[in-house]
């Protein structure tokens, strides 16, 4: 009976374990340009954005960038952008989208500064620009960051449920007709509890 009781701690901790590590998969929303490769099975595409930690603005051209540090969006993407920038989130954009270097020789000074003085404006609203072939180390280092944020914050309040098994009742020698008390998110075996019915042991939250 304690190999069992041992193995069905173990099974449960384990799934606790690989709830816990699935449940801070970062969620990434696609804008644009939805053939993003380079993902690995830590990221998932989510198809809503409000859901998503993460928005990708991928493929969009030059004149829709313009518009957006303007703050004059002309499109459903392009008010997805405005729109998470005014909510404080991070938006990611190719380098690739906002290319200037064709510009530097043919265009006027002039110009050419104020594109500059345009990009820049995005980053100060909360677009960081990426090479499509960093974006996978960018990705996992904010996986990274959301990871030990997660882990600080779970070890200044959370606990692991607890497991009782029936072994662990029988080690308490409860009296029958009694009470037992257990922390809210425990889980009880189903031997655990067939041995409590059979006690007449109430169990109390």
């Amino acid at each position: 009976m304690d190999n069992l009781e041992f193995l069905v701690q173990e099974i449960t901790n384990r799934l606790l374990d690989r709830l816990n590590g699935s449940s801070h998969h970062i969620k990434l929303y696609l804008i644009g340009d939805k053939t993003v490769s380079g993902f690995s099975e830590e990221y998932r595409i989510v198809q809503g954005i409000d859901e998503a930690e993460h928005i990708i603005a991928n493929g969009l051209p030059l004149d829709s960038l313009l518009r957006i540090a303007q703050l004059c969006p002309n499109s459903s993407e392009e008010t997805e952008v405005v729109n998470s920038l005014l909510a404080g989130r991070k938006v990611l954009v190719s380098n690739e989208s906002f290319d200037l270097e064709c510009y530097r020789q043919s265009a006027k000074k002039l110009l050419y500064q104020e594109l500059l003085q345009r990009k820049l404006k995005l980053e100060q609203y909360g677009v960081q620009f990426y090479s499509q072939k960093d974006l996978p180390a960018l990705l996992k280092q904010e996986h990274i960051e959301v990871q030990s944020t997660h882990h600080t914050t779970e070890n200044k309040g959370s606990k692991k449920p607890k497991l009782i098994t029936e072994s662990r009742l029988r080690a308490l020698d409860l009296e029958d007709d009694g009470m037992f008390h257990i922390e809210k998110g425990t889980i009880i075996t189903a031997l655990a509890r067939d041995y409590l019915n059979r006690r007449r042991i109430t169990i109390i939250e």
